[in-house]
């Protein structure tokens, strides 16, 4: 492979990485059709900010607990960190065709639709 070819698949796959970033911005909430994860999760909120904050919201009956983390993707993986625990966790994701994330965490798959 050439210098050329090899900067331009560089640019190629940045790209394609920006593109799921940006599609990954904005509010997710747990399917409704993915009992599974509600069962497993509880109902959550993911809120991806455009300066790498996710705001994870499990809504509970009587209050909700709320994690912020810190987030970047790298390849289809979303690093998160918790700043007040740190440690980096691993989940890798998919967008299906209808426009749903998919996390997949420790052999578990979770759905979210999005809400804006």
């Amino acid at each position: 492979m050439h210098l050329v070819e090899a900067v331009w698949e560089w640019g190629e796959y940045q790209r394609e990485l920006d593109n799921f970033t940006n599609k990954m911005i904005g509010r997710w909430h747990t399917d409704p059709e993915d009992s599974n994860s509600l069962r497993d999760y509880g109902d959550v909120t993911l809120n991806f900010t455009e300066d790498g904050r996710l705001i994870y919201t499990i809504h509970g009956e009587v209050k909700d607990e709320i994690m912020l983390l810190s987030y970047r993707v790298e390849n289809q993986t979303v690093v998160t960190d918790q700043p007040s625990k740190p440690r980096e966790e691993r989940t890798a994701f998919s967008l299906t065709p209808e426009g749903k994330l998919t996390l997949f965490y420790e052999g578990y798959q979770s759905q979210y639709v999005c809400e804006s």
